[in-house]
């Protein structure tokens, strides 16, 4: 069994909604890459680091995970660890631009140093961002029910998304 799958397997187990929310970030950035037109090699490194991004939430405890209150300082503190675990295991189980792209998904947000290789794959990362925040706000979670598309649209178009690129995930995905 490839190690990637280890790992899915094992984060189906700990936390199936991020298992599940992984696999269907994966699938919007298959679907943005296509629809962009990206070449072969950045839908791919997109798609991976789409299935990869919370990997590190195997690090996060479940009540944490699945609380449905605010998160305290220690919760969110182990929430704000994610990007990083879950990069080393993106290098470890794939290759390091996956890695890179992987700890940058909530840019702007959790506090990290600039890895300036990724200036030159801004659009990524910000590609990515977008496949995850799509998919988190159209979900159930434990502290919120799914939003609909107007309010997915006005959340994202304030975060300063594409509005044409958030019209079709609303339409196609």
């Amino acid at each position: 069994m490839p190690l990637v799958q280890v790992y899915l397997e094992a984060l189906r187990k700990h936390h199936p909604e991020t298992y599940e929310h992984c696999q269907r970030t994966r699938g919007v950035c298959l679907t943005i890459g296509k629809h962009l037109a990206l070449p072969p090699p950045e839908t791919d490194l997109l798609a991976a680091a789409g299935l990869l991004h919370d990997f590190g939430k195997l690090a996060v405890p479940v009540q944490v995970l699945s609380s449905k209150e605010p998160l305290d300082d220690f919760g969110l503190g182990e929430i704000q660890k994610h990007p990083y675990v879950s990069s080393v295991i993106a290098r470890i189980v794939h290759r390091p631009d996956v890695a890179e792209l992987v700890l940058v998904h909530h840019e702007p947000g959790y506090p990290r140093r600039e890895i300036r290789r990724l200036e030159e794959r801004g659009h990524l990362k910000d590609l990515l961002r977008l496949a995850d925040q799509f998919d988190a706000l159209r979900s159930r979670r434990p502290y919120k029910p799914p939003f609909g598309p107007q309010q997915i649209r006005k959340i994202l178009l304030g975060k300063g998304f594409n509005g044409e690129l958030v019209d079709f995930l609303l339409q196609n995905c």
